[in-house]
């Protein structure tokens, strides 16, 4: 729980810039969908529980979903950490 008023302000401008920033990402996306040059890959490494799934839907919240491929794999073999 947020109890200082200057982690609030903090919050706030934090909230904004999330705000612009994946207004840009989505645009960006939209530039280099349209393009068909290039491609994007970001690797999420992490162990269960480690908030790959929550960084996704966050960064990734407002782009197109029509324009991504997320795919996932467990780093260990099969029989493996079960």
């Amino acid at each position: 729980m947020i109890t200082d008023p200057l982690e609030w302000q903090n919050l706030k401008a934090m909230v904004s810039q999330l705000v612009v920033l994946a207004t840009q990402l989505a645009d960006l996306q939209e530039l280099l969908y349209a393009e068909h040059k290039q491609k994007v890959l970001i690797v999420l490494q992490g162990m269960d529980t480690s908030g790959k799934d929550s960084t996704i839907r966050h960064v990734f919240g407002d782009v197109n979903p029509q324009h991504q491929c997320l795919w996932f794999q467990s780093a260990y073999p099969a029989g493996i950490g079960s």
